[in-house]
């Protein structure tokens, strides 16, 4: 256990965060409506919007917009340019993802949700699950597919970008808790609780196969899971007692854990660092990724 190397502490009100693109770092207050843009040669904010909705979530800069998802309702997109709302799509959901020349949502009915960034038109691909959500439903791509964590059912689900048939179901455990993904080094990452262990799970896309189950953080855990990142080689988790986790794709064992200031939900690579957003305590950690 060592302390992580903070390079700047950058307040924010309960963020949503981070996502990085469009030359900046952005996030979101998570009750206050607004849009936060940090300048990563500063570590300092630069930007202040109040263009979103509440409960939002991480923002996804891409495609030359910043998309704002929503649990209120809405899907934003926003011109990070003009500084400028450019439409608001109707989607109920918190968490999205760019990928394969389309924006995705996964909503808080469990359906996938497919958006033409040429024309802001969405299209209800797939609903994969029944019911509401109790969690929201992770998303990210790889190997040609969207890959989505649902962690109401505990399964991670490889679905066809084109058609929105679900091509594969894979069973992580039977706890309720959140399911995150995030795809590298060839390699699918799940992360979620099973039973009172955080478990990271490394899924080869090649046969849908469970290949590694590393365990992270100390047992006995407790809800909620927290977030995961991919980044020069290791999976970054967010882990329930506060420390950071740092996990060697070679090796699919912990490599080290970290101390921050306060408890980090989300964290993110880019730009050379890790982003950590700490809920609770209103801020936002730059941390140096290196040993």
């Amino acid at each position: 256990m060592r302390p992580a190397k903070i390079l700047a502490t950058i307040p924010m009100p309960n963020p949503s965060c981070c996502g990085v693109g469009q030359q900046a770092v952005w996030g979101l207050g998570h009750h206050n409506d607004v849009l936060y843009r940090i300048d990563p040669n500063t570590n300092r904010i630069v930007g202040r919007w109040r263009v979103a909705d509440f409960q939002t979530g991480i923002p996804e800069p891409q495609a030359g917009a910043v998309w704002i998802p929503s649990s209120a309702g809405q899907l934003i997109r926003f011109d990070p340019i003009s500084g400028h709302v450019v439409s608001r799509i109707p989607i109920r959901g918190a968490a999205v993802q760019y990928a394969y020349e389309h924006t995705w949502e996964t909503t808080l009915d469990h359906t996938l949700v497919r958006i033409d960034i040429q024309t802001d038109k969405a299209r209800r691909l797939t609903r994969y699950a029944a019911g509401a959500n109790d969690w929201v439903d992770g998303i990210t791509y790889g190997a040609g597919d969207i890959w989505i964590g649902v962690g109401d059912t505990g399964q991670l689900l490889r679905v066809d970008p084109t058609s929105g048939r679900i091509l594969h179901r894979i069973f992580l455990g039977n706890t309720h808790s959140e399911l995150v993904a995030v795809y590298d080094d060839g390699a699918v990452w799940a992360f979620r609780f099973v039973g009172g262990q955080q478990i990271l799970f490394r899924i080869d896309p090649a046969t849908n196969a469970i290949t590694a189950r590393i365990p992270v953080g100390p047992p006995n855990g407790s809800l909620p899971n927290g977030g995961i990142a991919a980044g020069d080689g290791y999976i970054w988790t967010c882990d329930w007692d506060g420390k950071l986790s740092k996990v060697d794709e070679r090796t699919n064992r912990v490599f080290a854990r970290y101390t921050i200031p306060s408890v980090a939900e989300n964290v993110t690579f880019g730009d050379g660092s890790l982003w950590a957003a700490a809920y609770d305590a209103s801020e936002v950690y730059r941390i140096d990724p290196g040993d």
